[in-house]
């Protein structure tokens, strides 16, 4: 199904970079590694290993540069260190490291300075290689410790953590006289990590403790696959590999909090002020920083807020990329106003009625249907940029293929979404016809997975979210199409700020965003069987769209083909 809007032409590939896990270091005494040999790496292939978007050090063409921001204007490189990770190439959700990363490549433009990601060949390589003049930067949420202050100057921190126990889900939980004779602790080396797992072993005589060189990340998924009975690491690790290996939990946490921040070489004030004011924008905004303006505010300040959802069709990792539908519409939009961008995550559609009133964010893009559920008092909706028929989804090969099919049948449907409504819809039309309502806290392609995995008979779902869950679940599909429901996309804003929704509506409506609607649509929601009209202007069956009512919500491939996800 073609869409109905057209998007802007502003388009331009998110290559932005991502580091898997934190690289909480401590630097010891450790010395400078010595210099290796330059390599002429513009030339060479780097392998296909850990994050795709770095370069392996010792395949680039590196200096030896330890002065402060004017030294590092003069060479017009940022040089970013990054620890090697095994687990980069796995599609996941973006992280707040992630966001970091682009704040870097942020800092790095606004200085006039190409940013270079080098990954190290070791994590306890990250601060001796900065101090040797190896890189200028390290933003990898390294854990604040008296060692390493000794040994680099932080920036302001970016965020609180917790250090964690972590074990399979059915391992008994650990207490100070838990017997843990047999049982093995992996922990990355050069790591506070390591300090606390050889204080937490000498409690515990019998546990085996093994002190590797491996990220950290992938001890996490050692545990996970049983190659290793604990391991210690922080809050946001196990938050990150929980996306995509179940079977884990915080068995203990060590007693205080962790903060994590951006680390340069001493003596280097200027580089480090300009650090500390982009890390301000990371910061979370308390209340005297929530902003309600519209789009002279926006203007003012730099900056475009806007919250989306971790959703292929939205915004997802996927081998060191930030890309998705939404994502890149609102980069062309903020590029458009000659503004930084700015994603906050959220889950719910209260969520982003929430953070829209309560002044969070200006903006949310996160597939969001124009229906009347959606409506809330205080919040309007954009002119719809895209629409997309509805239907009933089914495991390939079974034989739905008109109403009369769904006798005997039964449909899961989330309570509260728009969904439930049609199926009540269907239940009078077609007899025998059952509904199971499933939580409203799981997303459509959750339900839709529930039917990949037999766990659902039928579902609905627009051909939009089918044809995102398709480049993964090959046993799903539209079996058949409704002649109602078809759901229209649109943004979200505060319905007092008319400004920036007519803003977003001109957007929207630009005659140069024919090509990029096709482009974008064909990558993330297409395939080469898609029949695409060649008129040069899409038609606009939507005119307009306004806030749909008082009721009050609680809460690389190639550019012709669709990201192949695993």
């Amino acid at each position: 199904m073609m869409p109905s809007r057209r998007l802007p032409l502003l388009w331009y590939p998110a290559l932005l970079l991502a580091l898997v896990s934190g690289c909480e270091r401590q630097s010891g005494d450790q010395g400078a590694p010595q210099e290796k040999p330059r390599a002429a790496a513009e030339s060479k292939q780097p392998p296909d290993r850990g994050n795709l978007a770095a370069i392996p050090i010792e395949l680039y063409d590196n200096y030896t540069e330890t002065g402060d921001l004017d030294a590092v204007e003069k060479r017009g490189k940022l040089r970013l260190l990054v620890d090697p990770s095994h687990s980069a190439a796995i599609h996941r959700e973006t992280t707040q490291q992630d966001v970091e990363i682009d704040q870097a490549r942020l800092m790095a433009r606004q200085l006039g300075l190409e940013l270079v990601v080098l990954e190290v060949p070791q994590f306890a390589d990250l601060i001796p290689m900065l101090n040797s003049g190896q890189g200028d930067l390290i933003a990898s949420n390294l854990l604040v410790t008296s060692d390493a202050e000794r040994a680099v100057d932080f920036s302001t921190p970016t965020a609180e953590t917790v250090v964690l126990l972590v074990s399979a889900q059915d391992t008994e939980d650990v207490g100070d006289q838990s017997d843990l004779s047999g049982k093995t602790l992996v922990v990355t080396a050069g790591t506070e990590f390591e300090r606390i797992a050889r204080e937490f072993a000498a409690k515990h005589p019998g546990l085996e403790l093994k002190v590797r060189d491996d990220n950290h990340i992938d001890l996490l998924v050692d545990v996970a696959i049983g190659r290793a009975d604990f391991t210690i690491v922080d809050s946001q690790a196990l938050e990150l590999v929980l996306q995509f290996r179940k079977g884990l939990k915080a068995n203990f946490q060590f007693p205080g909090a962790h903060k994590t921040a951006w680390a340069v070489r001493k003596q280097s004030p200027r580089l480090l002020q300009a650090i500390n004011a982009q890390v301000r924008q990371l910061q979370r905004p308390g209340p005297e920083q929530l902003a309600r303006g519209d789009l002279d505010a926006i203007l003012q300040r730099g900056v475009l807020r806007a919250a989306t959802r971790n959703h292929p069709g939205s915004y997802y990792m996927w081998k060191g990329e930030i890309r998705g539908f939404e994502y890149n519409l609102l980069e062309n939009y903020a590029r458009k106003l000659g503004v930084q961008l700015e994603i906050t995550i959220a889950r719910t559609d209260e969520d982003f009625v929430r953070l829209l009133r309560e002044g969070e964010v200006d903006v949310c893009a996160c597939l969001m249907a124009v229906t009347p559920a959606h409506g809330a008092a205080g919040v309007a909706f954009s002119d719809p940029y895209l629409e997309s028929p509805t239907g009933i989804v089914a495991r390939r090969g079974d034989k739905v293929k008109s109403l009369g099919d769904l006798s005997g049948r039964t449909l899961c449907v989330r309570r509260a979404s728009s969904q439930l409504g049609l199926a009540h819809e269907l239940q009078r039309e077609v007899d025998k016809l059952e509904l199971r309502e499933v939580g409203a806290e799981l997303d459509i392609r959750e339900v839709i997975g529930l039917v990949a995995g037999n766990e659902c008979d039928l579902t609905i779902a627009d051909e939009l979210s089918v044809q995102v869950e398709q480049a993964s679940r090959e046993e799903v599909t539209l079996a058949l199409h409704l002649q109602r429901g078809k759901r229209r996309y649109a943004w979200l804003v505060r319905e007092e700020n008319p400004k920036l929704l007519q803003s977003i509506n001109e957007f929207f409506a630009s005659p140069s965003t024919d090509e990029t609607l096709q482009e974008l649509y064909q990558r993330y929601f297409g395939s080469q069987r898609q029949a695409w009209q060649k008129s040069g202007r899409w038609e606009k069956t939507v005119k307009s769209s306004r806030s749909l009512g008082p009721q009050h919500m609680r809460q690389a491939t190639p550019d012709s083909m669709p990201p192949q996800l695993p």
